[in-house]
């Protein structure tokens, strides 16, 4: 008798297509194609419910009204991040970290907050970049359109903010918070202006277009 092999067949997959390079902001473009019965859609969840909108908002805001904090924010310029739900590796309980950035030191400011009280627990610094927030996302868009390198071309343009590592980006400094801003047509792959926003010194260090835009010093600031 002879054994005989069967190929499975491949699994199908879905049509090679590129996705809208710029969206609102930092959220994905839908997906626009049926996908396969080999593919399932991630759901995010969050890891506490009980966490979210008005609870958490109101511990936010308790911990940034407390002695502590309000002192250790005193005299520098600062922009909230935001909180989230980290767990206690020795003790097995949870705790609400909230993260203000300093832009007067370039830190990271951490408030260990007890969700179930709202109490206060310590406040620490760290050297490190955590995501953008809205409110920083919407300073670096209105320095970047107000900048007039660029600020006749891109009014009806669509915005996305990236990021980017202070020492990549040539900003000097150990930590600035740096933002570099894209601004495009959705139906476009890329984008047809940028300009990098150093939050820290509240200023644009490079706009332009981007068509051979490396190497033109005549666009930084």
């Amino acid at each position: 008798m002879i054994a005989q092999t069967y190929l499975l067949p491949p699994p199908r997959l879905a049509p090679v297509a590129e996705a809208p390079p710029h969206t609102d902001r930092l959220r994905l473009a839908a997906n626009p194609v049926e996908l396969p019965d080999e593919i399932e859609c991630f759901v995010p969840s969050h890891a506490q419910e009980a966490l979210a909108g008005e609870r958490l908002n109101a511990i936010i805001k308790q911990a940034l009204a407390t002695t502590e904090l309000r002192e250790r924010l005193m005299r520098t310029r600062w922009t909230l991040v935001g909180g989230a739900v980290r767990a206690d590796a020795k003790e097995g309980e949870g705790h609400l970290l909230v993260v203000v950035y300093d832009y007067t030191h370039d830190v990271a400011v951490e408030a260990r907050v007890d969700p179930a009280t709202g109490k206060l627990l310590n406040v620490s610094e760290a050297v490190y970049q955590p995501p953008s927030a809205d409110a920083e996302i919407a300073k670096a868009t209105e320095l970047a359109q107000a900048d007039q390198r660029i600020t006749a071309h891109v009014p009806d343009l669509t915005v996305m903010a990236i990021p980017l590592d202070p020492e990549a980006s040539g900003v000097a400094g150990s930590n600035h918070r740096v933002i570099e801003i894209l601004f495009g047509c959705p139906q476009e792959r890329l984008p047809r202006y940028r300009a990098v926003v150093d939050l820290s010194a509240e200023r644009v260090v490079w706009a332009g277009g981007t068509e051979g835009c490396c190497g033109e010093k005549e666009h930084r600031s």
